[in-house]
């Protein structure tokens, strides 16, 4: 019985060993998808201000000037230019978020199969904790 309460012993430490290391996987991914939400979040209202500037853009003359805020100075711009880099602009956004909202369900993929895992092997825990009761 001493030999069965041994294996047990270094069956739960095992376990328990390889929970906590999981864990922290799960913990790790928790972040990234708050990090990768709050990017996609900061990127989509970006689009929809470089969208605004396009529509009033739109209403102007190709050979209207247009001032563009560079740090402090407003810097001359043609209309047409202005366009041309505000939908340059609106393009790598989309980009961006294309690939954040793949990186998102990728890392969403990864902590389902992470948290059932983690389920696992806490259940294989109880489970090899059953038998000390007995004893």
């Amino acid at each position: 019985a001493e030999y069965m309460g041994e294996i047990v012993r270094e069956e739960m430490s095992a376990l328990k060993e390889e929970a906590e290391k999981e864990f922290k996987v799960l913990q790790g991914i928790h972040k990234d998808i708050t990090r990768v939400g709050e990017s996609l979040s900061s990127l989509t209202a970006q689009l929809k201000e470089n969208e605004m500037v396009k529509k009033e853009l739109e209403f102007l003359e190709d050979d209207s000037v247009v001032y563009k805020l560079v740090g402090p100075v407003l810097v001359k711009q043609e209309g047409g230019e202005a366009q041309a880099n505000v939908t340059k602009r609106i393009d790598f956004l989309n980009s961006e978020i294309k690939r954040l909202e793949t990186s998102l369900e990728d890392l969403t993929k990864r902590k389902e199969s992470k948290t059932k895992k983690v389920i696992e092997l806490q259940q294989q825990m109880q489970a090899a904790a059953q038998p000390q009761k007995g004893q």
